[in-house]
């Protein structure tokens, strides 16, 4: 999950970026809606994936950070009752296999 530091860092330089392409008063609303809803935590209820089969494609480009964000969604399917015999896991060289391998 992103920290709301890293996300406000993020928009302040989207908006200082694309600044001079937005007239002023737009400006002040886009700002400050992306704020308001990096502030507030969206809830889905209870989820029930106990019949959901999923499909993970990972590449072996940049194994420490796709291993953080493979683990994270194996952690965010086992909590939604997911079944580990459910969730398939391929892996690819690069991000360029990606498209292809999802195919399959």
């Amino acid at each position: 999950m992103l920290s709301h530091k890293f996300l406000l860092l993020a928009l302040t330089v989207y908006y200082t970026t694309v600044s001079g392409f937005i007239p002023s008063t737009a400006r002040t609303t886009l700002l400050g809606s992306a704020l308001k809803g990096a502030e507030s935590e969206v809830s889905f209820g209870e989820l029930d994936g106990s019949d959901v089969r999923v499909g993970i494609i990972r590449t072996r480009w940049n194994e420490e950070h796709v291993t953080n964000l493979v683990d994270g969604a194996r952690k965010a399917l086992k909590e939604c009752n997911v079944e580990e015999e459910n969730i398939f896991e391929t892996e690819v060289p690069g991000s360029f296999e990606l498209p292809l391998a999802a195919k399959f």
